[in-house]
């Protein structure tokens, strides 16, 4: 079922799957203590591309996201030469995290905020 059904599936709750493609990084389930170095490998690869322009990092479907992960994502942000602009898209919440701890301060940073849910 896992494989026919149109949304991608975790196998159970507190995990984090990410998917690849040119210029975006899709990320799904949550951003926590134990999938803290998956979360950052999967923004670390995207933003290793260095395609230049623009990145999409896709958080929509990032159900929770603690501070560790969100300070990750700026820092890695901030570091990543050859963008013009990393699109974060996520929700309301995960999108208040982030200018808490410094989103506005990181010039290339763009976010594009959905409404929670």
């Amino acid at each position: 079922m896992r494989a026919s059904h149109p949304v991608a599936l975790l196998e159970r709750p507190g995990e984090l799957a990410a998917w690849h493609s040119a210029g975006e990084v899709r990320l799904i389930g949550d951003g926590d203590l134990l999938t803290r170095p998956a979360f950052r490998d999967a923004v670390r690869a995207a933003l290793a591309a260095g395609a230049g322009g623009r990145v999409l990092v896709d958080l929509s479907r990032v159900c929770f996201m603690s501070a560790g992960c969100a300070a990750d994502l700026l820092r890695l942000i901030a570091q990543a030469d050859g963008y013009d602009h990393v699109v974060v898209r996520c929700a309301g919440l995960n999108a208040r995290t982030l200018r808490h701890l410094g989103a506005d301060r990181i010039g290339r940073l763009v976010l594009d905020e959905a409404a929670d849910r």
